[in-house]
């Protein structure tokens, strides 16, 4: 067999193993070419599998770095304007993964990056929970009775004490000095 068939077939047991296709200067060794070398930090074709060599042939990518961080071949830069990412993560390239109030959803998908119970402002904000002590279906940020259920705003008669006007004068029994009298307000 000859040596570039040889070489082709453990190139492609290789980039099987990495599950790469690797061309070097303009050839592939799966078609015949040479081992061959590219620029400093560009991915290289070599009989015996691939590597992202630097410029001393160190398994680096153009910053110095191992891509792979474990000393193994090179993987396949997803994001190859991004020089943070190799993959594009939970934000895509070009946006970092940060998760800055540690709640498990990043910065990019937090609509309250900084606020650790909240994913989304909700009804009261980022920051502000929104609680509704009273179950009454107001959130307390927006309830004027916060401890009232049957009120979200404090009325004539104030949070705690309704504003039932019993004998249908306009005035809540609360400010009704003659509460079943119709005709009166005040006694006298």
């Amino acid at each position: 067999m000859p040596r570039h068939a040889t070489s082709a077939a453990r190139l492609l047991e290789s980039l099987a193993a990495c599950a790469l296709l690797v061309a070097c200067g303009g050839q592939t060794a799966a078609t015949g070419g040479p081992d061959a070398e590219t620029a400093a930090g560009d991915l290289v074709c070599q009989s015996g599998g691939c590597s992202d060599a630097g410029a001393d042939g160190s398994d680096a990518g153009a910053d110095g770095r191992d891509p792979g961080a474990d000393g193994n071949d090179a993987v396949v830069d997803e994001c190859p304007s991004d020089p943070e990412k190799v993959v594009p993560g939970l934000c895509g390239c070009g946006v970092p993964d940060t998760d800055t109030d540690g709640d498990g959803a990043p910065d990019c998908n937090d609509g309250c990056p900084a606020d650790a119970m909240k994913v989304a402002p909700g009804d009261c904000g980022c920051g502000a929970p929104d609680t509704d002590t009273d179950g009454d279906g107001a959130p307390d940020c927006n309830d004027g009775c916060p401890t009232d259920a049957m009120k979200v705003a404090p009325g004539d008669c104030g949070c705690g004490a309704p504003d039932t006007d019993a004998d249908g004068d306009g005035a809540p029994d609360c400010n009704d000095g003659c509460p079943a009298d119709a005709m009166k307000v005040a006694p006298g």
